[in-house]
């Protein structure tokens, strides 16, 4: 969700292969659950999603959802991501409109907290066939805010983050690791915000994140089963014992571990970060109404450091009905809990003419769902209440009630009362996250909205004739709520603004024939087809296009000067031209067969992936706002980066460069030149470096004495006799196997947690300083008679 995840793209992934970790108790794992738990293996699992655009949030939140749902009644579900897209920009706004989102808000930068707040009110989820990832722009709130929710969430805990989780004792990340366990095993799912990419190690599909590279979170998984015997040297950076939750991704099926990938049970994002479980899915036939409010974006709280008693006011029902349940949101744990009701008027004196129906506490924080013992009717014909007590637990000074503020600039009701020290009531311009369920006589109808009806307009044919593709027939159909054999008017054609389409949601395209028609489309998503050729010379307005993994060997983008965004990769291209396309900002088309590309046209360039091509020469010297550049394994020699100053990364590895000139580079950050044939490499202008990766070169020296940012630096197998580390105070690893090093100084390393320097020609080696080294994350094997003082721990 930042913009290097955006694109889809990995990460550098370093060389350095180290363990690092705090020592586990031997009662690490729980007695009472199992060792390993994987719902795959019972088909208890419902499809991996490709995610469109940056909302991975509510992917992540849908997935759990649909775990919940089919984990406790075996029925596999597919819920819509997109409505949530829309239904949080009406909560904001009051509008139903998508395009708030783009790289806003809504686009980047959620949760899945406010998704689970919508789903306890019934806004969400419906059904992907009522909402598909394809709609895109705005839609009237009148028609789609009116879709009925397709299951009914009753109810989500949130575990919250560990403030000193770069300090946690064996203990405290053993029971994290415990609690855990217990949600994804009870109830089949835990989301988990995180680092997209940061450590992850492709050829195992792993990820373990470190305390030190804990920052703001991009991307969401839900975590839906684990394995203590997976083994911990397949994390980049290795734990101290084995053992990894299974995350189920967004990024589609051929991703990963067909779309799933292991988290190590020491991944510091899982104690760093707030944790929230999906607990209770049920049939929308469950209840018959709800009353309550949703939480809006800007809810507050109400603090109170007792008790407080809360209440609502609702316009009673028509017909008969009786209150069966009642859900309540908490911020704390242990939070005690009296539910009174007032069937027949509104709030009076103190709790005068109120009934006690329920109390307790309740246990975890988040939302939940209390079933009454006896059914309360209600036989108010104007208005009914319900208020609720809450206690704080011993252990804490205070606790909040979450409330609702309403939507800025809209006209807001409000119903929240709370009670005064002098037992009287008190009106408040909020409301309270409560809702009340009931069986009612009297179903619900919410009406069809159904248009004028128009003259009809010639048609240009029938669907399935003008798009042969038979999945493409089916969307275009219906988009405009027709079949196949029904036709389409050149006015229904020019309706269209987006199309998504891809293999990994069993959607493949083998023909885009038709595609001409659609001539006002500005977003085209063919991902994972069987194309071999597209005609675009019509799609003049298109913004973003995916083609990724399909067999074009040609692409010709001369006529679609809007482009913003390009995904090309993994298809057989020979060519592409996008010397028309001055407003590129992103340019993706790894792994093809490209030999050159011009790429002088787009000034405004600042993402450009060309790994794994055949290119023997490359010039961006035109391309000037390049912050991140790929150009791994090609066949390159040189490249002139002197005029791309806003670089943030760099990859060259696996070419055939014999230099590199990264001088006037001096916002680089990442650097990977492995797999080369360089003999100097000067990164004395670079301060801002944090990843240096050069193994497998021809280095026999390399001054790092001006890069004092530098935290990984990965040399081994060069030529190196000597290196000065004593500047580099932030280093945390370091791999210097390989080399003819006969003496090496880390004293000034003090926050080293990994060292290597196997096969090298080292007499004493000096760790004394590095007290956050373990005797299993330094190698010094290969240095024949080494005499090693350990660290001072």
């Amino acid at each position: 969700m930042t913009h290097y995840f955006k694109k889809g793209s990995f990460t550098l992934l370093l060389t350095i292969l180290i363990s690092i970790g705090v020592l586990w108790p031997t009662h690490a794992l729980a007695e009472n659950l199992p060792t390993s738990f994987d719902p795959r293996a019972t088909g208890t699992t419902t499809p991996v999603k490709q995610q469109t655009r940056n909302i991975c949030w509510s992917f992540a939140t849908i997935a759990a959802t649909e775990q919940n749902y089919v984990k406790n009644t075996g029925i596999k579900i597919d819920l819509a991501e997109n409505y949530f897209n829309y239904a949080l920009a009406a909560n904001i706004t009051g509008k139903f409109d998508w395009s708030l989102g783009v790289g806003g808000a809504l686009d980047s930068g959620y949760d899945s907290f406010p998704v689970l707040e919508k789903m306890m009110t019934w806004k969400g989820p419906v059904l992907e066939t009522t909402f598909p990832n394809s709609i895109v722009g705005y839609q009237p709130l009148s028609i789609l805010g009116n879709r009925p929710a397709a299951l009914h969430v009753q109810g989500f805990t949130k575990m919250p983050g560990l403030t000193n989780y770069k300090e946690n004792t064996a203990t405290e990340i053993t029971d994290r690791v415990n609690a855990i366990k217990n949600n994804v095993q009870k109830y089949g799912n835990v989301i988990s915000a995180r680092d997209g990419l940061g450590s992850y190690r492709g050829d195992y599909n792993t990820q373990n994140l470190l305390p030190e590279r804990v920052g703001a979170s991009n991307h969401v998984v839900t975590l839906v089963g684990w394995d203590d015997s997976f083994d911990k040297n397949k994390f980049t950076y290795p734990p101290a014992r084995n053992g990894a939750f299974i995350a189920k991704n967004s990024w589609g099926a051929n991703w990963g571990d067909n779309g799933y990938y292991y988290i190590s049970y020491e991944d510091a994002y899982l104690r760093a970060k707030e944790l929230y479980t999906v607990t209770s899915v049920e049939p929308a036939t469950n209840y018959s109404k709800r009353y309550g409010e949703a939480r809006t974006m800007g809810g507050g709280q109400l603090s109170t450091a007792g008790s407080k008693v809360i209440a609502h006011v609702f316009d009673a029902p028509k017909a008969s009905e009786k209150i069966d349940a009642i859900s309540i949101q908490t911020e704390e744990k242990n939070v005690s809990y009296e539910i009174y009701v007032n069937p027949t008027t509104s709030v009076t004196t103190g709790l005068n003419g109120f009934t006690k129906v329920k109390s307790g506490t309740k246990a975890d924080i988040g939302a939940e769902t209390i079933k009454l013992d006896n059914s309360i009717p209600i036989t108010a014909t104007d208005k009914f209440s319900v208020a609720i007590k809450y206690t704080k637990p011993d252990n804490v000074s205070r606790i909040l009630i979450p409330t609702d503020s309403g939507i800025v600039g809209v006209q807001n009701v409000y119903n929240g009362y709370t009670l005064n020290d002098n037992n009287t009531w008190q009106k408040q311009t909020e409301n309270y996250l409560f809702n009340v369920y009931t069986n009612s006589t009297d179903p619900s109808n919410p009406g069809t909205i159904i248009p004028d009806p128009e003259p009809k307009p010639p048609s240009l044919g029938i669907i399935k004739e003008l798009f042969p593709d038979p999945v493409f027939a089916a969307e275009i159909a219906r988009q405009i709520e027709k079949t196949v054999d029904d036709t389409i008017t050149q006015s229904e054609a020019e309706q269209f603004k987006s199309i998504n389409l891809s293999g990994y949601n069993n959607k493949t395209v083998s023909d885009a024939t038709g595609l001409t028609y659609l001539t006002n489309l500005t977003y085209l998503k063919f991902q994972k087809g069987n194309l071999t050729t597209i005609d675009l010379s019509k799609n003049t307005k298109l913004i973003d296009l995916y083609l990724d993994s399909n067999n074009l060997t040609t692409l010709d983008l001369r006529s679609n000067p809007a482009l913003t965004w390009v995904d090309a990769m993994a298809n057989k291209l020979t060519s592409i031209d996008v010397t028309n396309c001055p407003r590129l900002d992103t340019l993706q088309i790894p792994d093809n067969k490209l030999t050159t590309i011009n790429t002088s046209n787009n000034p405004s360039l600042s993402f450009l992936s060309l790994g794994q091509n055949s290119l023997t020469s490359m010039d961006v010297s035109k391309n000037t706002a390049l912050t991140w550049l790929q150009l791994g394994t090609n066949k390159l020699t040189s490249i002139d980066i002197s005029k791309n100053t806003k670089l943030i990364v760099l990859n060259i590895g696996f070419n055939n460069f014999t230099k590199i000139d990264v001088s006037q580079n001096v916002a680089l950050n990442e650097l990977n030149v492995m797999y080369n044939q360089i003999s100097q490499l000067d990164v004395t202008k670079n301060p801002f470096l944090k990843y240096l990766s050069a193994p497998k070169n021809q280095l026999t020296s390399l001054d790092v004495s001006k890069n004092s940012a530098l935290e990984n630096l990965s040399v081994g197998n060069n030529r190196l006799s000597d290196i000065n580390l004593s500047h580099n105070v932030k280093l945390v690893y370091l791999s210097l196997n390989d080399n003819k090093l006969r003496q090496l100084d880390v004293s000034s390393n003090v926050a080293l947690k990994s060292l290597s320097v196997e096969n090298n020609q080292i007499a004493t080696l000096d760790l004394s300083k590095n007290v956050k080294l373990q005797a299993t994350t330094y190698y010094v094997s290969g240095n024949i008679g080494i005499s090693v003082i350990p660290p001072a721990n």
